[in-house]
């Protein structure tokens, strides 16, 4: 049971799989430190989520329908700067990582990595400040 006094990192969920979000939200509730704070299908809804629900750490997908995680991590970035952005993806790194963090995720991971390696990244990316955050050479 999550109390009031510890410290709980908030966390945002954007994937348009149901399946994953559903799972993320289930595993990463059952971590004492984390709260899943609300999930997205897509980037224009990951854009209202961040906007709407204050949060600490957004795990991003980066193929989803009407808008990528890719497109939208500019207005995530511009609207919401103090949100770290973890892109959690089925793509290997070689494939995006650069372009993901250059447009300021602060974090690429494989969809098949270990679930221990998912929360040491969510911890270190809260972890952060926001000016770090923002910073290329302090990326995960």
């Amino acid at each position: 049971m999550k109390c009031a006094q510890d410290v709980v990192i908030r966390i945002g969920i954007a994937d348009d799989h149901l399946i994953v979000r559903s799972a993320l939200r289930q595993f990463l509730d059952g971590i004492p430190d984390m709260e899943v704070v609300g999930e997205a299908a897509d980037g224009a809804e990951a854009i209202r989520l961040v906007q709407c629900k204050p949060m600490d750490v957004l795990i991003l997908d980066i193929k989803m329908p009407k808008m990528t995680g890719i497109e939208a991590l500019a207005a995530i970035r511009a609207t919401a700067p103090d949100v770290r952005v973890v892109v959690l993806s089925a793509y290997p790194p070689c494939k995006y990582a650069a372009q993901v963090q250059e447009a300021g995720a602060v974090a690429y991971l494989e969809k098949a990595c270990d679930v221990h390696r998912v929360t040491d990244v969510i911890r270190a990316a809260a972890r952060m400040s926001p000016t770090a955050a923002n910073d290329s050479a302090s990326r995960l």
